[in-house]
């Protein structure tokens, strides 16, 4: 169905959804094989034929932002809402981005119009994970958390890979990390890190020697110097 043809989900659209998870949850694939793809089929067919989309509310040529249920989340006091959320995979209160005067800014999502974050960024983002956001200037990034704490120095192009919530970043040629658990943050001077399959600790490599990175204080341990089963350094 296209985007054109699509219904305008609504608060009970979106229970039915969740009815929907709470069957496919309930029944096993394989004992129940028939009655689940009959139930998975129903549930795709109704989530594609709606608009989960929360929506853009306009006044005074100010944009906002208003829930499937008719609550208003941002007030329409902004130039611009950069974007908007699904409701399947984001709570009401995400803090959106907005747009003043071609800067970008956070605001929480609870009607109020409070900002966490002024409207004074080239440009921001939430990330794939939902767990923060990415605010750029002078084609610089750094992480910042859904409250608008800054999370990270804005050293950061890009963010390389992700495994159990730790994040390479790239500066330049150099690699660093941000471990979102223990709120830390390692400047990008390594030349390259392997996140593994997330049993082993994280491989960092400087200068042609392999070691690896204390979860305290991001400090470098040379593998050779270091007992894997010496419990004494928590690792990355």
């Amino acid at each position: 169905m296209s985007e054109a043809k699509k219904i305008k989900a609504t608060a009970e659209d979106l229970k039915t959804y969740k009815e929907f998870e709470e069957r496919m949850n309930s029944l096993d694939p394989v004992d129940n094989k028939r009655e689940w793809e009959e139930t998975a089929k129903a549930g795709n067919d109704f989530v594609d034929s709606r608009d989960w989309f929360t929506i853009v509310i306009e006044k005074d040529g100010k944009e906002g932002v208003m829930d499937l249920d008719g609550t208003v989340l941002v007030p329409p006091i902004f130039d611009k809402v950069a974007y908007t959320y699904s409701r399947l995979y984001t709570k009401a209160d995400m803090p959106v981005v907005v747009v003043n005067n071609g800067k970008f800014g956070i605001v929480r999502a609870d009607g109020t119009g409070e900002m966490l974050l002024p409207c004074e960024h080239d440009y921001i983002c939430l990330t794939d994970w939902q767990q923060f956001f990415l605010v750029y200037d002078n084609g610089k990034a750094m992480f910042v958390s859904l409250l608008g704490k800054q999370l990270t120095p804005q050293t950061v192009d890009a963010v390389r890979d992700e495994l159990n919530e730790v994040f390479v970043l790239a500066s330049g040629d150099k690699l660093g990390l941000y471990d979102f658990n223990n709120d830390l943050f390692i400047q990008p001077s390594y030349d390259n890190i392997d996140l593994g399959d997330g049993d082993e600790p994280v491989i960092a490599y400087k200068d042609g020697i392999a070691g690896y990175l204390s979860a305290i204080d991001g400090h470098f341990i040379p593998k050779e110097e270091y007992d894997i089963s010496d419990d004494d350094e928590e690792l990355i």
